[in-house]
């Protein structure tokens, strides 16, 4: 935290030897940002048999005291608020909220889960006016080839219904589904859930300079090559 480094430069300068500031873990807790909390509204348009006609969204997001990264987190947003869906007219709006809360900043993710989350929200909500099984609207609704994202990226191949296929069939799912449909009918009390969920992400970083890297390339007489690189695992994934 730039803050308790400033704090450790100030007396270690004062006192002209190395300071050390320790936190216990409520308070690194309570002053650490995290990843931004929203607040979503949206009317969805769609046809009696499940396919998106319009969606118009508008993401609040808590921003805390500062914009950190607040701004690329929401301009992900605003990408992945189609997830893996074919939507003709589509709106999206992001507004970042100032409040009195530590800055939140990047998470795993960066602002995706969010829109994501809303779009299944959706999807789950039309399911259910329709009674059908999310998972059929979710596929009635997926991108075809050739079909181009609301910020006007033509995809013109992709395997996502062919994945969402091979999936279905790998895993069983229709079998499974009907087993939990079963389940939770004799069962008052007790009762069993099971999803299929698709996800289309974007690569590389909003904030464009994050968007750089370099190598070093040794090509021997031997027809060995070394390479080495700035880049490292932190086991995040």
């Amino acid at each position: 935290s730039i803050n308790f480094s400033c704090h450790a430069a100030v007396a270690a300068h004062k006192l002209n030897r190395p300071v050390r500031l320790v936190l216990d873990r409520a308070v690194d807790m309570g002053i650490s940002g995290a990843r931004h909390p929203y607040y979503t509204k949206y009317k969805a348009g769609f046809s009696d048999d499940g396919q998106f006609r319009a969606l118009d969204v508008t993401f609040f997001s808590n921003g805390g005291c500062s914009y950190d990264l607040s701004i690329p987190v929401m301009d992900r947003s605003l990408f992945h608020i189609d997830n893996a869906y074919f939507i003709p007219n589509l709106r999206a709006n992001g507004e970042i909220c100032k409040t009195n809360l530590p800055s939140n900043t990047a998470y795993r993710g960066f602002g995706a889960p969010q829109a994501m989350f809303t779009v299944e929200s959706v999807i789950e909500r039309v399911a259910r006016d329709l009674d059908v099984p999310p998972h059929v609207v979710s596929e009635k609704n997926l991108y075809h080839a050739g079909e181009a994202t609301h910020y006007k990226m033509d995809v013109p191949t992709n395997n996502l219904r062919t994945l969402w296929a091979q999936c279905k069939e790998s895993s069983e799912f229709d079998t499974r589904w009907k087993d939990v449909e079963g389940f939770n009918e004799e069962r008052r009390w007790r009762k069993r859930g099971m999803a299929i969920l698709p996800v289309k992400f974007g690569i590389s970083f909003t904030a464009k300079f994050l968007n750089q890297a370099s190598a070093l390339v040794h090509v021997y007489t031997d027809g060995s090559v070394l390479v080495s690189h700035g880049g490292t695992e932190m086991g995040q994934g």
